[in-house]
């Protein structure tokens, strides 16, 4: 990583450093985990304000022939099809690498607390919706309530099981949406 570093590659130094942080993270090493993701962090600052190393994306609209697609409604993603086209239209609070590394997504940062039972994501305010408003804090919690009510019964609910809560709230057992253990505590940190 200091190679990297002195080389000024910054971005591939920060998914070094987000990977090393996965790698603690999985192995319960919270506060090794948190230290990595900091330096990844700082690392993705230090790369966003480098100049682009890429070229400019085409002047056209991105078009894809993909058949069988009945709805791009991300609350009834029902399908793979919509999936994977809803993958390429939204950006969630991280974003996965082809090589299985967690980068920032919407989430600028976040920190690893009580011992990886609780997470505090801080929000990009950069990030707009087609509308021009910014993508908030509550824009997550909705979605991800409006995934979890038990009248949608869909399998990519599961993913958000890791919530407390969330399961008994899908399964109909509690029938409250503020037992669900997610909340935005401002417009930009969940």
């Amino acid at each position: 990583v200091e190679i990297l570093e002195k080389q000024r590659d910054h971005e591939q130094a920060a998914r070094i450093w987000m990977k090393l942080g996965l790698n603690y993270h999985l192995a319960y090493d919270f506060k090794n985990a948190q230290e990595a993701c900091d330096a990844g962090f700082s690392a993705w600052q230090k790369a966003a304000t480098a100049p682009p190393t890429i070229a400019a994306p085409a002047p056209h609209a991105l078009r894809i022939g993909w058949r069988g697609v009945p709805d791009i409604n991300p609350l009834n993603s029902r399908s793979i099809n919509t999936r994977v086209v809803l993958s390429q239209l939204f950006t969630g609070l991280v974003d996965l690498t082809p090589e299985w590394s967690f980068i920032p997504g919407v989430a600028r940062r976040w920190q690893i607390l009580d011992g990886g039972h609780r997470y505090l994501f801080h929000l990009r305010d950069d990030f707009l919706w087609s509308d021009g408003t910014t993508v908030t804090a509550e824009d997550f919690i909705f979605g991800w309530r409006s995934k979890l009510k038990p009248s949608t019964w869909e399998e990519p609910a599961m993913y958000l099981f890791v919530l407390k809560g969330a399961r008994d709230y899908y399964f109909g057992l509690n029938n409250d949406p503020d037992s669900i253990g997610a909340r935005a505590v401002d417009e930009l940190t969940i």
